[in-house]
Order: C-alpha cells, then sequence, then structure tokens
C-alpha cells in the first residue's frame, strides 16, 4: 500500500505537469504564474483544500525595500512561500483530492488538477479583464488574512500618500494593535513610519 508521503510526491508530480500546461510553474507546495504585473498563487490551505490569490508584484518589492533587504536576491516563488511575503487577496478556493487519498487512481488526479487549473486560469483571464493595471488595483480586504492591513498599505505607499499611511499607523496605536510580525525586535509598522519618515 503507498504510503502518505510516496502519494504527495506523486500528487505534486502530476500537479506540476497539469499545471505546466496552463503557464503555472512549481515551487514547493505552490504554483504560481505571472501576468501583466501580477503574481497569482495556487496553494494549499489544508490537505484536501487550494486556494487562488493575487497580489501586484509591487506589494513584495516595496516591502522588501522598506525591510532593506531588496538587494537580496528574491526568487520569484518566494512571493509565495517566504515568511517575508506579503499575504495577497483570495480570488477562489478549491476542494482538490476529497476521496481517501489511498484510493485515488491516476485518472482522477489527473482529472482534479485539470478542474483545478482550468478555472483557475478562467478565473486569472476574467480579474485582468476587469483589473488590467495593476498599478491601479485596489485590494479587497476582506479577502486577505492579513490583520495588520500590510498588502493595502503598500498600495497606498505605492501612490506615494504617506500622509494617510501615517494616519493609519497612528489610529491602530490608539486602538491598542498589536502587529503579528515582529523582524529584529521592530514591529511592522516600526519599519513602515521609518519608511515614510524618510520618504517625507
Amino acid at each position: 500500500m503507498m504510503k502518505k508521503a510516496d502519494f504527495e510526491k506523486w500528487n505534486a508530480s502530476i500537479r506540476k505537469n497539469v499545471g505546466r500546461e496552463y503557464g503555472f510553474r512549481q515551487s514547493s507546495y505552490i504554483n504560481y504564474i505571472v501576468l501583466s504585473g501580477y503574481f497569482f498563487c495556487l496553494g494549499p490551505t489544508h490537505f484536501n483544500r487550494v486556494r487562488l490569490e493575487v497580489k501586484p508584484l509591487y506589494v513584495d518589492d516595496l516591502w522588501w525595500q522598506i525591510l532593506g533587504i531588496s538587494e537580496v536576491r528574491m526568487t520569484m516563488s518566494l512571493r509565495g512561500t517566504g515568511v517575508l511575503a506579503l499575504q495577497a487577496q483570495e480570488l477562489a478556493s478549491y476542494e482538490a483530492v476529497t476521496s481517501d487519498w489511498r484510493c485515488v487512481d491516476e485518472e482522477t488526479l489527473k482529472g482534479v488538477w485539470y478542474r483545478v487549473f482550468g478555472d483557475a486560469f478562467q478565473k486569472i483571464q476574467s480579474f485582468l479583464e476587469k483589473n488590467p493595471e495593476a498599478e491601479f488595483f485596489v485590494p479587497d480586504e476582506a479577502r486577505i488574512m492579513d490583520r495588520d492591513r500590510l498588502f493595502y498599505l503598500m498600495t497606498l505607499l505605492h501612490r506615494g500618500r504617506l500622509e494617510e499611511v501615517v494616519t493609519i499607523l497612528d489610529e491602530a496605536k490608539r486602538n491598542g494593535h498589536i502587529c503579528s510580525n515582529q523582524i529584529n525586535s521592530q514591529d511592522s509598522y516600526a519599519y513602515i513610519r521609518q519608511w515614510c519618515e524618510k520618504k517625507r
């Protein structure tokens, strides 16, 4: 009988091959594609679910500048797997292997991934028709697991709206908000505030 680790390798191989047909690359546990200045990522949420997410490329680029690590060579896949990459906006969620993995055959597994990638590709095309310019995209914060609002703050900073960002940081501090990210003994907001002060 196949072990779970062997199934996961087999599943990843099929996922990689099917994803490639739709233009996706695979790195570790994610599949991603870059189109029109956006990073689209299919990543797992649980064993049997995957989520399609999106963010403009500049979001992580700017965040890495703020952290002072933009000179480090960052591979494209780190936007989906890196610990210092920002959360993206969810576009869709899919069931992957819904039955007992020990009973799944190759044809069924391929069918699952063709369904997921096929629908994801259509969702991406529809998204790009509505949001052709990554520079002007405004995230739907209700679809981002980001209590610190870093994605949204990057969109404001990207447009030069520093005072608005500082106002948001001040209000969060008054409300007792504690950032979930702590980097080198500073939280995310401290880095952003320092960035704003330099740019003023």
